[in-house]
């Protein structure tokens, strides 16, 4: 456990660990055979907007290799539900709750401009970075800006995990996880940050903002929270792959790093929850997580989870939640040494000894 210090507020920070909601998993994947949604890959966004508590979900179904972005929603955060949207169709009928065929990985709310906008790592069959928006987070998603991650290449701008906050200011951190510039393909977070709230506009560098730690402990997803104060979460999960075989060996943690800026990261836990216990729905994955929502004043996070290590097809990734009592951040108590009493002569007075 680890602590951060805002310089910005003159305030120290430290983390809650959450626990995991009795009613999970909330979000089965899809059923009658072969849907759209057989696996649930991640929560893209999960927010309280108009009214309700929305979600947004990377669906999956491996054996068509068809990949979308589906719309779901809550009054209480803990029965959701798929609306027929009619919009897209998927085997030839639009009857589901897809809001776009790309892998729009990553969504935040802008106010600012009364807009959601998303991060993509696949869109128009391209791979790379993508910042799309909506107005409504359901139709007529649009491209605004292309981020390049690497130039060159066979897998050239090939990214996952990918995650976006939009800051009080308007402008944009965007996260990424990539392994194609690291010895070994172990991945690890990038960062770009809009220049101006035009996020069509001008993005600084690439950063390199959490790095791996090896094949053996590396980044596979990167989901961000915004707990008020104008800081960032960033919740990381590592994995493990067996380098030999090149399968995945999960076993995964769920990292929490916290920043002012999106640029500079602070690790606050290192192991902030895991995998279920054997036997249970998410004993071999976690994964994918973002946006927050606050149930019965608990700050409470989504995520996927499933039975199945990244080689085992399908992977029946359900959705469930966490919830932080009292929030996921506590300002944490200066500690001050009291002065002692030590005898001068007739005189008694403080010793200053150990304060300077």
């Amino acid at each position: 456990m680890g602590t951060f210090y805002d310089a910005t507020t003159n305030k120290t920070w430290a983390a809650r660990k959450p626990t995991k909601l009795v009613g999970n998993p909330l979000l089965p994947t899809g059923t009658n055979g072969d849907t759209w949604d057989r696996e649930k890959n991640g929560v893209s966004l999960a927010i309280e907007h108009g009214g309700l508590k929305k979600m947004w979900v990377f669906a999956y179904n491996e054996t068509a290799s068809a990949a979308c972005t589906t719309y779901q929603y809550s009054n209480d955060g803990i029965t959701w539900t798929k609306p027929n949207l009619g919009l897209i169709s998927y085997d030839g009928d639009t009857n589901n709750n897809i809001v776009s065929l790309n892998q729009i990985i990553g969504i935040d709310w802008d106010a600012a401009n009364n807009r959601f906008v998303g991060c993509a790592c696949l869109w128009g069959g391209n791979t790379g970075v993508f910042i799309v928006a909506s107005t409504d987070g359901v139709e007529n998603w649009t491209l605004l800006k292309t981020l390049v991650l690497q130039n060159s290449g066979a897998a050239a701008d090939y990214a996952e995990g990918n995650a976006i906050v939009i800051l009080d200011d308007g402008t944009a951190i965007v996260g990424a996880i990539s392994g194609h510039e690291n010895p070994g393909m172990a991945r690890q977070v990038y960062t770009w940050k809009s220049e101006t709230s035009n996020l069509s506009g001008s993005w600084g560098e690439k950063t390199l903002a959490i790095p791996t730690n090896g094949i053996g402990d590396q980044c596979y997803t990167i989901g961000f929270h915004k707990p008020g104060n104008g800081l960032i979460l960033g919740s990381v999960v590592r994995y493990n792959q067996d380098s030999g075989s090149g399968q995945f060996e999960y076993l995964p943690r769920a990292e929490l790093w916290i920043s002012r800026d999106g640029i500079a990261w602070t690790l606050l836990d290192d192991s902030w929850f895991t995998i279920g216990a054997n036997g249970t729905w998410d004993d071999r994955v976690i994964f994918y997580f973002n946006g927050m929502i606050t149930l019965g004043g608990n700050d409470t996070v989504y995520y996927s989870g499933g039975g199945e290590n990244h080689a085992t097809f399908p992977r029946d990734a359900r959705i469930g939640a966490v919830e932080t009592v009292g929030g996921i951040l506590y300002e944490t108590i200066p500690t001050f040494i009291t002065p002692t009493l030590t005898q001068v002569g007739t005189n008694s007075r403080p010793s200053r000894r150990g304060v300077d």
